[in-house]
Parts: C-alpha cells; sequence; structure tokens
C-alpha cells in the first residue's frame, strides 16, 4: 500500500475514533428504554389485550409490570455500552456478541461488571429482549405501537414443573461427526405452532426470534464455535395439531404426522419444534428420543416456559443433539451442571426443579468456561459444550440444503489477546468461489465501523492497553463471483 494512502487510512480511522469518544460521552447519560410512565388504563384496546394475555399466562409478576419504549440501538450503544434505566434498576452492560445491521435487524448481547446479562432482538418487524438482573430475570414484551412491558417472570409459577424426557434414556443412533473442516455446521430448525399457543401469545414471532437468539448465545457463551454448531430457523407457521394433554402420546403423534415430515422435508428442517399451550401437568417440554437421531428429531416446548428463566426451547433443541441432565446415569461427559455463584446456578441442561432451589443461566455446562469466576461444567463428566461441538455436523446434516456449502466467512483464533499486544488475525472462508477479496474493518462498539484497514488474508491488530476496552473486528470477504458475505467478533483483551 503507498505511504500517502496508508496515512489517509490513518487520518480517517482517528477521526472515526474521536467521533466515537465523542458519541460515548453522549451515550452515557441515555438509557436505552424510556419509562412511559403510564398505568394499564393508558392502553389502547390492542394493546391491553396483549398485555392480558401476559398476564394470564402465569408467568410474569404483573404488579412490577413497566411500561417503556426502545430507543435507537445505535446511538445509545455508541460507546459499546448499554444502560438500562426502568423502575428503580440502573446497569450498564458492555456489549460482548453483536450482529447489527439495521435497527429492525440487530441481536445484541451485553454483561455488566456485576454478572447480569441482556439480549435485545429485532427481526421481521418485532422487537423481544431478556435480561438477568441479580437473580432475577425479566422480558421485554411488545404490546403493539412501540409499547413495551418490562416485566419480571414469577419463577414460582413454574417451580415444580420440569423437562418431560426420562432419564436413563438410549442415546440416538446417529453417532458423533465432530467438526468438519471445509464447512459450517448450521442446524436448521422448523418452528410449527398451535391455534392454542398463537391465542395465548402476542406476538408468536418475536417469541420464536427469541427462543433461537438465546439458543445461539447459549453455544456462545459456553465456547461452542460457529463452525461447530449454531441454529437458524428454516420457517414458522401455524400448524393443525390439538393438544392431548399427554405430551409424551403428542411427541410421537408429531414425528409422525405426515404434514409436518413434509414441511421438514420441504424447508430442509433438521429439527422439528411445536409450540403447544397443553394442559401438560408439570411438563414443559418433552422430545421423542435422545439424539442424534434423524428420524426422532422432533420436541414439544410449551409456549410460556420457552424462552427466560426456563429456557425450554434451548433445553429441548439440545436433547436432540445428545444432551443429557445432570442426574442422568447414562452416558458419560454430556450432563448438565450446577455450582454456587451467589446463589445455586444452573446450566441450561440442569433439571429445573430441585428441592434447593437455583436459577438457569445462558450457558450450556462446559469446564473450561466460568460463569463469576466458577466453572460451569466437570471434566468428563458434565460437559454439554463438548457433545454440541461433536454432534453439531451430525444433526446440521440431517436434512441440509442442497448444493454446495454456503459462503460463508470466519475469523480464526481471534477470541482474546493480551492488552497492548500485537495479534494475527486469520480469514476462513467456505463455499464460494476462489480467488476472494478481504475487507477487515475495526470498531468500538460491533455497530459503527472504520474503514477498510486490512486487504489480506491476515490481519495484523494491536489490541488496546487497557482491559475492559471493547476491540472488534469484521470481516467482509467477496468470492470472484460477485457473492458478499461477512461476520464480525469481539476480541476479549486480557492482560497477561
Amino acid at each position: 500500500m503507498k505511504a500517502h494512502s496508508l496515512l489517509k487510512l490513518v487520518v480517517l480511522f482517528s477521526i472515526y475514533l474521536l467521533v466515537g469518544t465523542a458519541g460515548r460521552l453522549e451515550a452515557q447519560d441515555a438509557s436505552l428504554l424510556t419509562d412511559l410512565r403510564m398505568s394499564q388504563a393508558s392502553l389502547t384496546t390492542s394493546q391491553n389485550d396483549a398485555y392480558q394475555k401476559f398476564v394470564n399466562s402465569g408467568g410474569y409478576v404483573s404488579t412490577e409490570t413497566k411500561f417503556t419504549q426502545i430507543g435507537n440501538l445505535a446511538s445509545v450503544a455508541a460507546s459499546g455500552n448499554v444502560r438500562i434505566a426502568i423502575g428503580g434498576t440502573d446497569i450498564s452492560f458492555a456489549a460482548y456478541d453483536v450482529s447489527y445491521n439495521s435497527e429492525q435487524d440487530y441481536s445484541w448481547y451485553g454483561r455488566s461488571a456485576g454478572g447480569d446479562d441482556l439480549l435485545l432482538v429485532s427481526k421481521d418487524g418485532s422487537r423481544i429482549g431478556s435480561a438477568t438482573i441479580g437473580s432475577e430475570q425479566y422480558e421485554l414484551l411488545g404490546l403493539g405501537s412501540d409499547v413495551f412491558a418490562w416485566m419480571r417472570i414469577n419463577k414460582e409459577s413454574f417451580s415444580r414443573y420440569d423437562c418431560g424426557v426420562p432419564d436413563g434414556s438410549p442415546s440416538g443412533p446417529d453417532g458423533e461427526s465432530g467438526e468438519l473442516a471445509d464447512q459450517t455446521c448450521r442446524a436448521r430448525i422448523l418452528v410449527l405452532y398451535t391455534a392454542a399457543a398463537k391465542a395465548a401469545t402476542p406476538d408468536m414471532t418475536a417469541r420464536i426470534n427469541l427462543a433461537i437468539s438465546q439458543t445461539n448465545q447459549a453455544l456462545g457463551n459456553s465456547q461452542v464455535p460457529t463452525s461447530a454448531l449454531r441454529v437458524e430457523l428454516a420457517h414458522h407457521q401455524q400448524f393443525n395439531f390439538t393438544e392431548s394433554g399427554n405430551m409424551q402420546a403428542d411427541v410421537s403423534a408429531l414425528a409422525n404426522n405426515a404434514s409436518a415430515q413434509a414441511l421438514r422435508n420441504q424447508h430442509f428442517a433438521d429439527i422439528v419444534v411445536l409450540i403447544t399451550n397443553g394442559n401438560y401437568g408439570g411438563t414443559l417440554g418433552i422430545v421423542k428420543a435422545i439424539g442424534p437421531s434423524n428420524n426422532d428429531a422432533y420436541t414439544i416446548v410449551q409456549t410460556n416456559a420457552a424462552t427466560s428463566a426456563y429456557f425450554t426451547f434451548s433445553h429441548e433443541v439440545a436433547h436432540l443433539f445428545g444432551c443429557r441432565h445432570n442426574n442422568d446415569p447414562n452416558g458419560t461427559y454430556e450432563h448438565g451442571h450446577n455450582f454456587n455463584a451467589g446463589g445455586l446456578k444452573k446450566t441450561i441442561m440442569n433439571v429445573l426443579y430441585e428441592p434447593e432451589g437455583g436459577s438457569r443461566i445462558l450457558h450450556y455446562s462446559n469446564p473450561d468456561v466460568k460463569y463469576q469466576n466458577v466453572p460451569t461444567g466437570v471434566p468428563n463428566q458434565r460437559n454439554n459444550a463438548l457433545k454440541l461441538k461433536n454432534t453439531g455436523c451430525t444433526v446440521s446434516g440431517f436434512r441440509g440444503e442442497p448444493g454446495p456449502p454456503p459462503f460463508q466467512a470466519h475469523i480464526l483464533n481471534g477470541y482474546w489477546g493480551c492488552a497492548c499486544a500485537v495479534k494475527i488475525l486469520q480469514a476462513g472462508v467456505t463455499g464460494g468461489s476462489a480467488p476472494f477479496q478481504y475487507e477487515w474493518r475495526t470498531s468500538v462498539n460491533g455497530i459503527n465501523w472504520s474503514p477498510v484497514l486490512g486487504t489480506g488474508q491476515t490481519f495484523t491488530v494491536t489490541l488496546p492497553c487497557i482491559e475492559t476496552a471493547q476491540y472488534w473486528v469484521k470481516l467482509r470477504v467477496i468470492s470472484s463471483n460477485g457473492q458478499v458475505t461477512e461476520t464480525s467478533r469481539r476480541i476479549f483483551v486480557v492482560q497477561c
């Protein structure tokens, strides 16, 4: 690169940093949520109908509801942080995992210094959010016309409910493929829902998007590589199915349903999830059989327990990859885990109900990952993340889309680096037509990006000298036939 071109890039990036700094200073006083300070009586008829469905579900503490609006994420998060100030809660969350295309298409996940977390999803014309604050969990639920209900989840409402998969079940017949070097393994999920579930859920699209995002975030939190496994929504629609009251019978009926099978084939879905609102007693979800098993990759999830606090969607889906409960006598290393970190914490595959209480966190067990400085698994005994890594490509091949692997970019060896250190990142590509063009950019928040700073297959960066600093890298790859793909990642800065 010529000297004057390099100087131009340096100047442009310096301006970008100055603008970014100004944005950070301005954003410190802005909260993402605006408390409308209104009562239920001020809601419109349609907003009240939606709100009443949430109240009637029994899953929320309605007496603590705050009605709010969501601000512009790109403006509020210019510093890399999002602040929530509502109903006595005032917490700053630092960006941890961000996928941002526009205000109508993003997933933003952040963590506070105290270990709280916040997930925001905007997609398909709907927005929804979830948060863990201390020992409590909340959801941000749309009521229509940009009014949202910030509601605390009533964990006591399902305190004795749990998964219907019996411990000691055999493993699926389709084995472990491990990671595949030449492709990214994405398991496609067909989500169906009954008329009863639709009637009980004001915005089913938002609920499904949150369930998919929470599953992927749990995979990321548990350090399951993106190349080993992520899930994606193949299709969703209402389905002609009536809950019988016996979940075991219903999941068998679902797996044998010709219409469900046809939809699975039509949309190349590796997994089928049916969201229900049945009278199933103490059962929140169930699978046809513990996987991986192509013929049995069907599960049922109750709509009022699909997402936050229970994470039943993420729990049942993991069963289809071969994951087991913490107390299951079968298996070897693929079990859930619980531990004490300011109270009893449970990874997603730990059973929900235990006499000693506790709450689930957005993690699958992994002894190499810590939560509030405590390992989230036990070597050779409790490592759901390893099972998901080993079977991700198996399941994603059940009904994979025909043709060559999709064109996708990957940032290799870029999860963390030492403060002030030089780090060399490498581009990985699956699919597409070589030769490729590469464009590297950096960011302080995962939303606003610098000009192109590198055009090679490798990219050398000097990391910030402050351990808490945010440093993001984006890779854009253009194939010889004009296809474009991109990916981004935060590099965590640590003292070495």
